[in-house]
């Protein structure tokens, strides 16, 4: 099972002593699903 915030999709990049993280993936998903829950929400 993939977890969370290291899913395919997320870049991470090594220079020296400097990493970058980049969760696209996880951001894509978590928006997906906070965009789905206003939408549940919004209808009552």
């Amino acid at each position: 099972m993939w977890r969370f915030g290291q899913l395919p999709g997320d870049l991470v990049i090594h220079r020296g002593s400097f990493t970058l993280y980049l969760p696209m993936t996880t951001c894509l998903l978590l928006s997906a699903l906070l965009s789905v829950l206003a939408w549940l929400f919004s209808r009552r």
